[in-house]
């Protein structure tokens, strides 16, 4: 009953600020925003609160949804908390599961910098929407970057670290590409290289060769995911 009478005064609240900004477009007065967004917060907080309280009563899931409201409201209601890592957190538990870790097992929250990796092979990792637990990929960081999901052969044991590489300069990026260009070079020359190993394979490669052109693609992949950064 509570909440329904508080959605009740919110919906009463927009229905005003809507038809009085209708009459503006009409040729009206122009409405007191300040004095607008002041009153349709308070009724928004005042929905959040219920919401919250109700959801914490009603079991794990609905626990879950007070977590992600808190986190949204305490976010609004800062004028200096960044919205980027807030985001950011939101869409993480949005997509996490019921029974998922959120911090990768050390129930420790993570610091706004910090991304989740798996740290048994160094690979990021990530919450997806309609997916259940953690997830490697590669790809950009930021939200709404491009992602590839793949399959590291074992599941993730999450980690928190930042980012390497903020400390490199475009002259620095520079470097490392060319050097990276010089290994891939010369692990495919190495490859190239007569061999009775080769030989004697049926795919006429050895298992070294194999492994030198692997690594040289996975040069490659590295260049063209950090040169697509500049």
């Amino acid at each position: 009953m509570e909440l329904a009478a508080r959605v009740t005064a919110a919906s009463a609240a927009l229905g005003d600020f809507r038809r009085e900004r209708a009459a503006y477009l009409a040729g009206g007065r122009i409405p007191d925003y300040p004095s607008w967004v002041l009153r349709l917060a308070d009724h928004l907080g005042l929905v959040l609160d219920q919401l919250g309280g109700e959801a914490m009563a009603a079991g794990p899931e609905a626990g879950r949804l007070a977590a992600i409201l808190a986190v949204v409201q305490d976010t609004l209601a800062s004028e200096t908390a960044s919205r980027q890592p807030a985001l950011e957190r939101v869409g993480r538990m949005v997509a996490a599961g019921p029974d998922d870790d959120l911090n990768g097992g050390d129930g420790q929250e993570p610091d706004d910098d910090q991304e989740p990796f798996c740290t048994t092979c160094g690979e990021w990792a990530g919450m997806f929407a309609g997916m259940a637990g953690w997830h490697h990929y590669r790809g950009e960081l930021a939200p709404g970057g491009q992602r590839e999901l793949f399959d590291a052969g074992h599941q993730a044991v999450i980690g928190w670290t930042v980012p390497p590489g903020r400390a490199l300069s475009l002259a620095g990026l520079a470097v490392v590409l060319d050097a990276l260009s010089v290994a891939t070079e010369y692990r495919r020359y190495r490859a190239s290289l007569p061999c009775a190993y080769c030989d004697a394979s049926p795919a006429e490669l050895c298992e070294a060769h194999a492994a030198d052109l692997d690594q040289a693609g996975e040069y490659d992949g590295l260049a063209a995911r950090i040169g697509g950064a500049r």
